[in-house]
């Protein structure tokens, strides 16, 4: 259930509204970046507050967040040309996404003043330039980083849901929920849905469809939204709206899951095709929650944890990681495909500690 106490805070010269939305304070507020495209946003955390996800979006124009400063001085600064990826925060994206804290060695969250910075960039161009955005943050109290729980919904869109493919998702659901509970990582699935309203494109570019689509759930889920096939990317299983993902409803809050190619050519589900479906969706999830491939395909940038060794060549990496559940494809030869089932220690803790995550 919902809970949703509003706490304006005008009053006091604030421009943030205040809310309490299922166990998170949530903050609000609009804002509107000067001549040079960008400016800092201060906020509050409060004493016991342990993580937050600060999330931006300025439509039509897109945004990223660059810096993040906490009492203690400065905490994270995008480096969008390192090798090692540890958030999309300081990309640009039509929804820019930053949690703190992510690794094991960051500094934790403590009660006073931070400031993240936004940058409001022209869609075509990305060229900063000035304009009106919001922002949202996010902030939990849960000093545990080692078990959690995650809510999720199923979401079938054009009429997509049938009795064959309900049942392979059930079958897909129980396994996933054994991946993640190896790292203390429980699924918690509520009730299917059904979207008729506006399309559901890729990530930030329907923005009508998503913004819908999310507002009729809770704040704090993952939509996993079943689409026949992903625009413009015929070959990919799912896609994330983010690493990590957005809490509440915005233009990219949730997972894209190809039922069409999840299902192969006859249209039904293998028991290999249903493993590959609970794979997926632990994957996407995975990404929505924080985590990356542990490397790249062209075997030259890495995942920023310190327990996913960095291997150079495919013949390597397919040995270190065949196993693990974010290794970017399904490793198979002519009889079967390898099971990526394992996360390392770091990998859960990176989940857990996403605001989405009790």
């Amino acid at each position: 259930m919902m809970v949703r106490v509003l706490l304006l805070l005008a009053a006091c010269g604030s421009p943030w509204e205040e809310s309490i939305e299922d166990g998170l304070r949530h903050l609000s507020g609009n804002f509107r970046t000067d001549g040079s495209g960008e400016i800092e946003v201060d906020f509050r955390v409060d004493e016991g507050e342990t993580a937050f996800a600060a999330v931006a979006q300025a439509t039509p124009l897109r945004t990223n967040l660059p810096r993040l400063a906490g009492p203690d001085g400065m905490l994270f600064e995008a480096d969008t040309q390192s090798a090692y990826f540890l958030t999309n925060a300081g990309f640009v994206s039509p929804v820019s996404v930053l949690s703190w804290p992510i690794l094991d060695g960051d500094p934790p969250v403590v009660e006073g003043e931070y400031a993240v910075a936004v940058g409001t960039l022209a869609s075509e161009a990305l060229a900063y330039e000035p304009g009106d955005f919001t922002v949202d943050v996010w902030l939990k109290s849960d000093p545990e980083a080692e078990s959690g729980a995650v809510q999720v919904r199923l979401v079938w869109t054009a009429g997509l849901a049938s009795s064959d493919s309900s049942a392979a998702f059930d079958a897909a659901f129980a396994i996933w929920e054994e991946v993640y509970a190896a790292k203390g990582l429980a699924v918690v699935r509520l009730a299917d849905a059904d979207w008729d309203g506006a399309p559901i494109g890729l990530p930030g570019e329907t923005p009508e469809g998503w913004l819908g689509m999310s507002g009729e759930g809770p704040p704090r889920v993952v939509n996993l939204v079943v689409v026949e096939s992903i625009d413009g990317m015929a070959q990919a299983y799912g896609l994330a709206g983010g690493i990590p993902g957005p809490p509440g409803a915005t233009a990219a809050s949730g997972v894209l899951v190809s039922l069409g190619l999840g299902a192969g050519v006859d249209g039904t589900f293998s028991a290999l095709e249903t493993r590959l479906l609970a794979e997926t969706l632990a994957h996407e999830t995975g990404h929505y929650l924080g985590l990356f491939h542990p490397v790249e395909i062209g075997w030259l940038q890495w995942d920023a944890l310190d327990d996913t060794d960095a291997c150079v060549t495919e013949a390597t990496c397919e040995a270190t990681f065949a196993t693990n559940l974010m290794f970017p494809y399904p490793v198979c030869d002519l009889r079967a495909c390898t099971p990526q089932d394992q996360l390392t220690g770091a990998q859960g803790r990176v989940a857990n500690r996403h605001v989405l995550v009790d």
